[in-house]
This record gives C-alpha cells, sequence and structure tokens, in this order.
C-alpha cells in the first residue's frame, strides 16, 4: 500500500515565529514524517525524543499527529477490504 500525503497548506494558530522559522518548518515537518513512516508500528510517542529548537518541536507534533491521522485511516482501509464487498456497499 502506499500512501502519499500531501500538506499544502498549514494554520497553526497562536504561534509566533519568524521568517526564518516558518521558512523551517515545512522541511522539518517532511523529515519528520519520514522518519515516523519508517519507524516500526506501535513505537514510543514520537513528541517525547528530546530536546531541540522550537521548530523541531512543532515539526515533532504536527507530524505525529499527521501520522497518527494516516494511521487510522490505514486501518479503515483495511478493515473495509477485509470485510468484503457486502460492508463496503453502505460506506460510499
Amino acid at each position: 500500500m502506499r500512501t502519499d500525503v500531501r500538506i499544502e497548506r498549514l494554520v497553526l494558530d497562536g504561534l509566533e515565529l519568524s521568517r526564518r522559522e516558518r521558512d523551517a518548518l515545512g522541511p522539518a515537518i517532511a523529515r519528520e514524517l519520514r522518519r515516523l513512516a519508517s519507524e516500526p508500528a506501535g513505537r514510543a510517542d514520537p513528541r517525547h525524543r528530546g530536546p531541540g529548537s522550537a521548530v523541531d518541536g512543532i515539526a515533532r507534533e504536527v507530524a505525529a499527529a499527521v501520522h497518527q491521522a494516516t494511521a487510522v485511516h490505514r486501518a479503515t482501509a483495511v478493515h473495509r477490504q477485509a470485510a468484503g464487498p457486502a460492508a463496503r456497499r453502505g460506506h460510499r
């Protein structure tokens, strides 16, 4: 199974970041998502990896939320696939 995640716009209310921090945030989130995707399922909470910059901390939080949401989506898709065509008829 292949999952593509494309984030075109990210809104984080209540954060004041410098231009440099805002520019660094997108690539930091992408790095965290790649790291999370490469780890085995069931690892410890990725948000507790230790100190880092404010951007690193925000990137860990955002990546963890996206990773968790995509994991739920994958689990639902696998469940529907296993249930067969009769179960899928009601889910359009």
